[in-house]
C-alpha cells in the first residue's frame, strides 16, 4: 500500500513531515515490537499490530511499504489503546458518552520530530486510575485462566451469603 491507499490519518502524518520518513532510527522500531508485543495487556492482540521485517529493503517502493506499514500499525495501536477499539454506542446503542478526541497523526509526529517515541508509547494508554485497575485486574484473570480457573463448587444449592458453607474452604462451618 503507498500514498495513494493509505489511511487519511497515515496521509496527514506523511503530509505533515513532507514525506520525509520516519523510521530510521533502529531502536524506535524495537521500541515498537516490544510495545506492541505487549498490546495484550491491555486487553488488545498483539496479532492485529504487525510490523514489516527489517530485511535489507532497498530503497524506493519496498522502503516506502516498509514505512508506510509501520505508520499503519502505530496509529491503529495508538488510537486503539489511547480511545479503545470500539466507540461505546457501537456495543450499546443507548450509550451517549462524547466522541474522544485524539489526533494520532499529529500526536506521533510531535514524537518521532522531538526524540521522545518511548516516551510517547508509554504515555499512550490512559492515565486514569480505573484504567490501570482494569489492567491488573485482566492480568490477574489471566492467571487465573493460566492456572487452570476458578475452583468448581461441589452440589447444585446456592451459597448463602455469609460464606457459612461447608463447601468453601475456610467455611466456618464445619
Amino acid at each position: 500500500m503507498l500514498m495513494g491507499q493509505a489511511q487519511p490519518d497515515v496521509l496527514a502524518f506523511y503530509q505533515a513531515r513532507d514525506f520525509r520518513p520516519a523510521w530510521t532510527d533502529p531502536k524506535d522500531v524495537a521500541d515498537i515490537r516490544v510495545v506492541f508485543g505487549r498490546a495484550s495487556e491491555h486487553g488488545l492482540r498483539s496479532a492485529d499490530y504487525s510490523l514489516p521485517r527489517d530485511t535489507s529493503l532497498r530503497p524506493g517502493a519496498d522502503a516506502a511499504r516498509y514505512e508506510i506499514a509501520i505508520t499503519t500499525a502505530v496509529l491503529r495501536y495508538a488510537r486503539d489503546v489511547h480511545t479503545g477499539r470500539f466507540k461505546p454506542a457501537e456495543i450499546h446503542p443507548d450509550v451517549l458518552l462524547p466522541a474522544v478526541s485524539f489526533d494520532a497523526a499529529w500526536y506521533l509526529n510531535q514524537a518521532v520530530d522531538s526524540g521522545s517515541f518511548a516516551t510517547y508509547l508509554a504515555e499512550l494508554p490512559p492515565s486514569h486510575p480505573e484504567y490501570r485497575s482494569l489492567v491488573k485486574a485482566l492480568a490477574r484473570y489471566r492467571t487465573i485462566a493460566e492456572e487452570g480457573g476458578w475452583p468448581s463448587v461441589p452440589g447444585t444449592t446456592e451459597i448463602r451469603l455469609d460464606r457459612n458453607d461447608e463447601r468453601l474452604p475456610h467455611s466456618s462451618s464445619a
